[in-house]
């Protein structure tokens, strides 16, 4: 049948080392491909943003309505553990603003001026009912700085 059994089995290592060659190959390619897409930075800081905002409503309201104008700084110091040195909140509501943090950040955000490292800055409306069943507006505003922690 076979007479040149050395030719057979060379030639199926020929196959054989083009094969493991190509499998190599795919599997770099698949390795850069995850290095280059997954060593981007990648700065969580408007998502931070957008929960502190939506967790600082959910503090100063019950049942979508809010509560009474006394002890909003307090409350929310009791609800929301903040980083008060890298994180400014301001609450706008019914001509009074109930701020925590730096407020330096505030204006970093304000400012048009480029930097290399600028907080990251998030303002949000909400609208929810007062004591007497009438919707009113809130603004909230939150600036990020943590460029160390949360930028690579």
């Amino acid at each position: 049948m076979i007479k040149n059994i050395r030719a057979t089995q060379s030639s199926y290592l020929v196959v054989w080392t083009y094969r493991i060659i190509a499998m190599v190959l795919v599997t770099m390619g698949f390795i850069a491909i995850l290095w280059i897409r997954f060593s981007q930075p990648y700065d969580i800081r408007p998502l931070e943003s957008a929960v502190i905002a939506k967790k600082s409503i959910e503090c100063l309201s019950e049942k979508q309505m809010i509560l009474p104008l006394n002890f909003y700084k307090e409350k929310l110091n009791g609800c929301l553990d903040i980083d008060k040195e890298n994180i400014f909140l301001m609450i706008k509501f019914q001509d009074k603003n109930i701020t925590l943090g730096k407020k330096n950040l505030e204006t970093y955000c304000e400012s048009g001026v480029e930097m290399k490292y600028k907080p990251s800055c998030y303002e949000q409306e909400y609208f929810v009912l007062n004591e007497n069943q009438k919707l009113d507006k809130i603004t909230v505003f939150v600036a990020i700085n943590k460029n160390n922690k949360n930028v690579k």
